[in-house]
């Protein structure tokens, strides 16, 4: 029988079993009330809560203690891809008895290595580049055909060490993803997480170079509450190439949207988004250094006048669009948010986790993760199941003011604001009653598109 995808949301559940600690496998797909699967980068793993309705007695027959296997697989009609991916049962919770014939509760599960990695401890000394040391530090935990994606290598963060004592291998991980420069890239905000095609180990500014050099995005997607007649025709920007096909414009509208901050600037400050600075004293020389850093439209002439700034700014990174969003003339002091690092330089010979440039990396990278916290926005819409989070979609939001008669460009009708290209950073596939919805955690570095 051929497939058919015309209702937004739909969704084919192709595999829900467990298998319990002593082997036997049992199919769960006609028990599920609701699955939601989350991805996002600042998760190392992915983590699943199913609900379970339970009219069979299956959670003490069985019995269901935790530590069992969950595979899960489901797929939008007509898509190939689809979401595989097994998990392990940490706790089973929310148990509630309904009547004496039916009770519900809930697995919380989290993908294999993020179980293995509650358990393992490294005690050892590391040394070497930051890309060789994290794939050797993800062996210690991966399982079967576990891999981890390194990304923009090799990396210029070499001659690194550092000491584990009793980390995990996921505090090992986030420890080098801090410490990180990559060879193409230099805001240094690296990251560890999972999403369904594996682990991965990147800067978000090198996804985003990737992306526009191609001008690929994953899907457009529309604010307009009043659209509800279905359009088959694409009406998106067709500026890019688009990873998701068009279906019709019902897939593209956004259901709701979470934009809890517009615009909070003594946060920016507070966080090191604006402007930040590092005291650092070198105890091989015995002398204190100050860097200063500056996102600020005028920082290039702040840095001619102190040369305590460091050369990067704003313009220094691989941004989706050149249009600063800090305006100009914002009121920022590196000195309002300061901090200290130590820095033990040689006359041997450069050691990137104690020299000047690891110092001037800790500067940049507050300011990278800053980032992540300042145009921030959650939207939900129809499910499918061909997104990843570190993919790029736009969005378009509509202005609230009332048009002239005539002829009125596209543009004209966007928020230069908030319309734009924004990058992935989490998605939450809800999935329940047969219809699975998506939950985008998305930001953005800059204005508009690219």
């Amino acid at each position: 029988m051929s497939e058919n995808l015309r209702q937004p949301g739909a969704v084919l559940i192709e595999e829900v079993f467990i298998v319990a600690t002593d082997g036997e496998s049992y199919n769960l797909s006609n028990f599920m009330l609701e699955a939601v699967i989350y991805e996002n980068m600042d998760l190392n793993g992915m983590a699943a809560e199913i609900t379970i309705v339970d009219s069979n007695g299956l959670i003490t027959a069985v019995p269901f203690l935790g530590q069992e296997t969950i595979a899960v697989k489901f797929r939008t009609p007509t898509f190939e891809s689809s979401i595989q991916m097994k998990f392990i049962v940490n706790a089973i919770k929310n148990r509630t008895l309904n009547n004496d014939r039916e009770q519900f509760y809930t697995f919380h599960c989290v993908t294999p290595e993020v179980y293995s990695d509650s358990f393992v401890r490294l005690t050892s000394k590391f040394k070497g580049s930051t890309d060789q040391l994290a794939q050797t530090i993800f062996n210690e935990i991966a399982f079967g055909e576990a891999e981890i994606n390194i990304q923009d290598t090799p990396h210029a963060s070499q001659n690194y060490e550092f000491i584990a004592n009793y980390w995990s291998p996921f505090k090992c991980l986030n420890h080098l993803a801090s410490k990180s420069i990559g060879s193409e890239t230099s805001k240094s905000n690296f990251k560890f997480y999972e999403t369904k095609g594996g682990f991965h180990f990147t800067s978000p500014e090198f996804l985003i170079r990737k992306q526009k050099e191609n001008r690929i995005i994953y899907d457009e997607y529309n604010i307009q509450q009043n659209q509800t007649e279905e359009i088959t025709e694409d009406k998106r920007s067709g500026a890019y190439k688009y990873i998701s096909p068009f279906i019709h414009s019902r897939f593209n509208q956004v259901e709701s949207i979470y934009f809890p901050t517009f615009k909070d600037q003594i946060k920016s400050q507070v966080e090191g988004y604006t402007a930040s600075s590092i005291v650092s004293y070198d105890f091989t020389t015995k002398r204190m250094a100050m860097m200063k850093f500056d996102s600020r439209p005028e920082s290039e002439g702040l840095a001619s006048q102190d040369k305590k700034y460091i050369k990067e700014n704003f313009d220094s990174f691989h941004t989706i669009s050149q249009i600063n969003p800090t305006p100009p003339n914002m009121l920022g002091n590196p000195l309002a948010n300061r901090t200290f690092a130590p820095m033990a330089t040689s006359p041997f010979g450069s050691n990137f986790h104690r020299g000047v440039e690891q110092v001037r990396n800790t500067l940049i990278r507050r300011y990278g993760d800053a980032e992540f916290r300042n145009q921030v926005m959650e939207i939900t819409v129809p499910g499918k199941t061909d997104i990843e989070t570190g993919l790029l979609v736009r969005l378009v939001y509509p202005k609230t003011v009332e048009l002239g008669q005539g002829r009125v460009d596209r543009e004209d009708l966007e928020d230069p604001f908030i319309s734009g290209i924004y990058l992935i950073t989490g998605v939450r596939h809800d999935i329940s009653n047969g219809q699975h919805s998506m939950t985008l955690s998305i930001m953005k570095d800059s204005l508009g598109d690219f």
